[in-house]
Formats: C-alpha cells, sequence, structure tokens
C-alpha cells in the first residue's frame, strides 16, 4: 500500500503537487514482480491511522457529551482529519453500525476562501494579487505552504 497526494482513480494517480508524476499501481506491482500494489491518497492513510490512536494521544478540541448522540445512531461519530503542508489535505471517517469506519478523502483545500470580515477581505484581495488570481483564492492558499513562490 501505498500513500500518494492526490486523488486515487483505477488506482492510478497523477500528483496534485506534480502534474508530470504519475504511478499506476498495477503497472508497479507488475514491474516489482509482486501480486499487488494498492494505492490510497495520502489523508485517507491519516484517516486510517486516526483509528490507532490511543486515548493519550488524542487532544480533545471541544468537550462534548456524545454519549446520547452514540445511543441514538448506533454507530461510531464520524470523525475529520485536517493538515496544511505544501497543501490542505482532508478526510473524515464515517461509523458503520459494525463500530468500524470508512475513510473518505476529499480536495477540500480547493475550496474558496471566504472572508467573514474587513481584515480577511484584505487577505483575501492580497492573497488574489500574489497568486495573479482574479476571481478567488483556495482555502490552501490561505493556510498551507507556498510550493509554487
Amino acid at each position: 500500500c501505498i500513500a500518494v497526494a492526490g486523488p486515487v482513480c483505477n488506482n492510478a494517480v497523477t500528483f496534485t503537487n506534480r502534474a508530470d508524476w504519475a504511478i499506476d499501481g498495477t503497472l508497479l506491482a507488475a514491474e516489482l514482480c509482486i501480486p499487488e500494489v494498492k494505492l490510497i491518497n495520502d489523508f485517507a492513510a491519516n484517516g486510517y491511522g486516526l483509528l490507532t490512536l490511543t486515548a493519550a494521544e488524542v487532544v480533545t478540541l471541544q468537550e462534548g457529551d456524545t454519549k446520547d448522540v452514540n445511543r441514538k445512531h448506533d454507530r461510531p461519530l464520524p470523525m475529520a482529519c485536517v493538515g496544511a503542508g505544501t497543501g490542505l489535505g482532508e478526510c473524515y471517517l464515517t461509523g458503520r453500525p459494525d463500530g468500524n469506519y470508512d475513510v473518505w478523502p476529499t480536495e477540500g483545500g480547493h475550496t474558496d476562501f471566504s472572508p467573514r470580515d474587513d481584515e480577511q477581505v484584505e487577505l483575501l484581495q492580497f492573497l488574489k494579487q500574489r497568486f495573479e488570481q482574479p476571481n478567488r483564492v483556495s482555502v490552501e492558499r490561505v493556510v498551507s505552504g507556498c510550493r509554487d513562490r
């Protein structure tokens, strides 16, 4: 299993931050003479990693009582994983009735930055100019490292 930065389709990826790089898991397995190479999104891998954390490795950001919610829905509560690096990776996990989780990687860092006050509007204008984007700026441009300047 190889975690890759970008959307995986049919066990292949063209990297989000390196459009000239691509990996096909099936071709790679044949080249390496091994039965299978499974590609997964890097934040899907992080999502599965969340499931291995112990209570001592988790920090609660917002206290709350989840007992009634768990009983009402009869499945584990949803979780999310967000990480800023050269881009903004995101995934969410949904609980199944059997107690396990499904992991859903997203390209959520590409969503629009939506300013909520005058200071954020100024930031949007600055980033539009800096990145030569006349109409929009993605959230990852606000919170992530700059990979192209």
